[in-house]
């Protein structure tokens, strides 16, 4: 493989940057709003989170090597492998659509617990919809990175980002349309797509 081609190592225009900053709480919650309501449908007992939680967030860890462990290697070597090398496999077998869809849909089973999947198939399928209108593999690792820090930072300030209001998803999912919108506006189209 030409690994600059399949791992899409090229720089975005600059305006998309403001755009994913934004995105990374804006996801975050809306991640969270998916979670709520698939709870509904399979919900997870207190104790399963609890000690999904446990094994994740060992105590003997510091700080700094949490975010290592649980945002910046999968950040990197996450996006390398599915909106590099998969997205680029496959790019030719799908529209951008089923595309985007299809590698969230990976992605998300990749992560193996039940109660992850639909979530984390969301953030699938919008770190592949970024990799698909920048052209760039780039947006996608610092909206991964700074997803994962999010969550382990709220969770160790215990904020209450899992029992929010309604209106605060709602917020969100505004600012993401408007992150969206401008990234869109800026797009450098993720090359040698299949056409429809």
């Amino acid at each position: 493989l030409n690994f600059k081609q399949a791992w899409a190592l090229r720089m975005p225009k600059a305006a998309v940057w403001p755009a994913v900053l934004l995105l990374i709480p804006a996801t975050n919650i809306m991640g969270i709003g998916i979670f709520r309501l698939a709870s509904l449908v399979i919900p997870v007992p207190t104790q399963v989170l609890e000690q999904f939680a446990q094994s994740i967030m060992p105590k003997e860890l510091s700080a700094w090597q949490m975010i290592l462990f649980l945002a910046i290697l999968p950040g990197i070597c996450e996006e390398l492998a599915f909106r590099g090398t998969l997205l680029y496999g496959l790019r030719r077998r799908f529209s951008p659509v089923v595309l985007a869809i299809a590698v969230g849909i990976i992605f998300g089973f990749f992560h193996i617990s039940y109660f992850r999947i639909i979530p984390t198939g969301f953030l699938g399928i919008i770190l592949t919809t970024l990799a698909l209108l920048t052209g760039s593999i780039f947006p996608g690792i610092v909206l991964h990175i700074g997803n994962n820090a999010f969550a382990y930072l709220a969770s160790v300030q215990h904020l209450p980002i899992a029992k929010l209001e309604w209106w605060t998803y709602l917020i969100a999912a505004a600012v993401f349309a408007f992150c969206i919108h401008i990234i869109y506006r800026n797009r450098t189209p993720y090359p040698d797509l299949r056409s429809h």
